[in-house]
Order: C-alpha cells, then structure tokens, then sequence
C-alpha cells in the first residue's frame, strides 16, 4: 500500500490506495472488514460518452460508470473475464448497448454497463472497436491478430484483413462509410475502400512506424492525423496517399490519442505520455501545451473524448483518473474525484 489512514474523528473509518494507484482509493467504515472503492484514482485506458452516462474502461480495473459527468464514479463491471478495457463503444442507436474491447476478446452490456457478457473474440486482445455509420449494427474490433468485424452486434464475428497485423486504431472516412482507415504496429497506416475486403499500405512520409492513434477531419474527410509510439504527429492531406511531421512530444513519449473538436474542424487535440495534452488551433500547423495536465499527479493522457451534447468539454483519461477541461477557460484541467 502507498497510502493508510485512519480517520481520527471516526477511527473505524480507514482508507487506503495501492502504490501505483491502478485500483484507486477505498475506505472502510467498519474497521477493515468491508471495503468500498470511492472516487476513481485508476489508470484510465478508454473513455465512452452517451447522453446520459460516462464511462471509463481501466488498466486492470474493469468499467467505471458516471452519472454526472464525472463528480461521482461506481464500478460496473459484472461479467467482465478480463479487467484490462482498452476501447469502448457504445451502440449509437441504443446508447445503453455498451461494447468494452479487453484482453479476453469483446464484452457486451444491454444495460448501460450493469452486466457484461462475453461477446467473441475470446483470447484475442481487442485493442479499438468502431460502428459503421451507415450499418449501426455492424462494429469492427482493431485486435493483436488483424481486423474482425461483426454485422449481428458480437454474436458472430468474422475476419476482416490484417492478419497478423497488432491493429491499434480504426477509423470510418464520415463521407464514404465503405472507407476505413487502420493505424497499426509497426506498418504505420491501411486503408480499405470496401469494407476491410482488401487494404493497402498508405505510409508514404510515415514509414513503419507504430501507429497508436487515428482522426479524421469530419468536414474535411481527406484530411487525416495519427500519432506514433515514437511521439510524433503525422498530418495527412490527401486521404492517407502522402504524410508529414506536424509534432512531436518530449522524450519521444507516446502519442496515445487524438481528437478533433466537431465545432472548429481546424482544431486538434493530442494526448501524450510526456506532454499532456497538446492543442493545434490552425489543423496542426502549429502547436500549443497550454492545456497540458499540469497537476502535478498526471502528465499523460491516454484518452480523449468531447462531450458530444456540450463541445466546449473534453475529457482526459490518465494514469490518475480522469480529467475535465472548458476549452477557452481559465480553469485549466481538472481532476475529477
């Protein structure tokens, strides 16, 4: 344990955190025989928002559910196999239908995240998971072993391309939804013009690198970023053909996400292991750390996500919980309990 107290005006009150703090605060109001996790210090690998909730897919700790955006968290994690949550989706035509992308294949929940269920792709590590947007009943899974996709909502699952390929990130071009793009390992980008039928390498001015991260510009379909595990941020202005070094992070650290604001198509967010999260206002011409995580507990980030019913508000999932930002405040980032 790195942390035990005692609360000195109720001393059957305890609290305690383990060293690295992947599975958060918990306190006791017995004397230690019972334990209840309370707010949410976990390593937050995914994050997924729907009109009603937010949840937070952990390192080790399975799905975490807010109701209010974020001041109080509960564990729901009933019927995960496996409690490393690297994506999550949530279904957008029934938001309260939840995929969760783990280290045992796909999990389903039917009830905001209450109860999971295995949902195939048992044994695989399920690294992204993307809807089609034209086919809302179809989702891709990005898997240590290629592309999968599933057009019966996890009930069956086929092999979509890739194989062999550690696939990171997928991402839907918005104007041509038979378009996909794949950032992977090692290979850099693929992309695929009927479905995940066929792909072709697009890396030119990229080369093989490790690519953790994908986004595309949504009024401007052509335009592409992706971020390295080398700590780099490729710009790419013809639909993945050509690439061109726009950033890159302190100490070659990993760039985990990226995310691009649906009200100012030209801005870009980044979130880094090193830097926090970085900011392009000008379509990643130039870039800012003017809204790093400077809070002294968490300088990375390894997920982003804009409040799709509030856009002013990005979420940040980090090695210390999740963190809020007010684009154009003052405020800066702010841990969430």
């Amino acid at each position: 344990f790195r942390l035990v107290a005692v609360d000195p005006q109720t001393p059957a009150t305890l609290y305690v955190a383990d060293w690295s703090l992947d599975k958060g605060l918990f306190r006791s109001v017995d004397g230690g025989v019972t334990w209840r996790p309370i707010g949410l210090g976990a390593s937050i690998l995914s994050l997924a928002l729907t009109p009603s909730a937010l949840y937070a897919g952990t390192y080790g700790s399975g799905v975490y559910r807010s109701d209010d955006r974020g001041v109080t968290w509960r564990a729901v994690s009933a019927g995960l196999t496996h409690f490393y949550v690297s994506a999550l989706a949530a279904d957008p035509l029934t938001p309260t239908t939840l995929y969760a992308g783990t280290g045992n294949g796909v999990h389903k929940s039917l009830d905001g995240g209450e109860t999971w269920r295995a949902a195939g792709l048992g044994g695989q590590q399920v690294n992204t998971l993307a809807f089609d947007p034209q086919r809302p009943a179809t989702l891709y899974a990005g898997a240590n072993t290629g592309v999968y996709v599933s057009e019966d909502g996890g009930a069956t699952w086929r092999a979509a391309g890739l194989r062999n390929e550690g696939v990171n990130a997928l991402a839907f071009d918005p104007t041509a939804p038979t378009t996909l793009y794949a950032g992977v390992s090692k290979s850099g980008v693929y992309r695929s013009a009927d479905g995940g039928a066929t792909w072709r390498v697009v890396n030119t001015g990229l080369g093989e690198r490790t690519v953790l991260a994908l986004a595309i510009a949504p009024t401007t379909p052509s335009t592409l970023f992706v971020g390295t595990a080398d700590g780099r941020v490729y710009r790419s202005a013809d639909g993945g053909v050509t690439w061109s070094e726009v950033a890159r992070v302190r100490f070659s650290g990993p760039v985990y996400a990226l995310v691009i604001d649906p009200t100012a198509p030209t801005t870009v967010y980044a979130g880094t292991y090193d830097d926090g999260v970085l900011r392009s206002k000008d379509g990643g011409a130039t870039w800012s750390s003017n809204t790093s995580l400077d809070t002294g507990v968490a300088t990375n980030a390894h997920a982003l996500v804009i409040d799709p019913s509030q856009p002013a508000t990005i979420y940040a999932g980090t090695w210390r919980g999740v963190h809020r930002h007010v684009i154009n405040s003052e405020q800066g980032w702010q841990p969430l309990p």
